[in-house]
């Protein structure tokens, strides 16, 4: 029986016996045996991590194969591995909104911080008393979302 040799492009890097990989002109292209099969920007990460993940997924190369390739750590392998497992292409590609903990200043909490900055008491003290962080507090009043009423009232201040 003949055996087929495996069919390498020029100037390619061999990343597994049927996968390999060139970058020119800032363009990384894989072929698997001699037919490319897919190419990205070469700046272009998330690409590059769906691909890469891809592969390793179908059992075309494994972990240490991108790892030593391309000189990219274990542990960002694998975790690549795992949210393409676990997330498919939406992982790489779709941007989540990430967000804390929601809605800090409530519109009860507005009111009241409005109320006691008109009663005069100081951004810091209204922070304090409502619950929320003085830039908090000290940003929505910037931003017009808290309002802050700027009369003389006086004080009774204890020394």
């Amino acid at each position: 029986m003949n055996e087929v040799l495996p069919l390498i492009p020029h100037g390619a890097t061999i990343i597994s016996n049927l996968l390999s990989v060139v970058n020119k002109d800032d363009t990384w292209t894989y072929f698997h045996g001699g037919l490319p099969v897919f190419s990205h920007e070469a700046n272009n990460k998330n690409t590059f991590r769906f691909i890469t993940s891809s592969f390793i997924s179908q059992g075309i190369c494994r972990n240490v194969d991108i790892k030593n390739t391309f000189k990219v750590t274990k542990s960002s392998v694998i975790r690549n591995c795992n949210k393409f497992k676990n997330e498919g292409a939406d992982g790489f590609f779709n941007k989540k909104k990430k967000s804390g903990k929601g809605t800090v200043l409530t519109p009860p909490k507005i009111e009241e911080a409005e109320e006691l900055l008109e009663q005069g008491f100081m951004t810091s003290e209204v922070a304090k008393k409502i619950d929320v962080k003085y830039e908090t507090l000290s940003k929505a009043i910037l931003q017009g979302r808290v309002k802050k009423n700027y009369k003389n009232k006086q004080r009774n201040n204890k020394i």
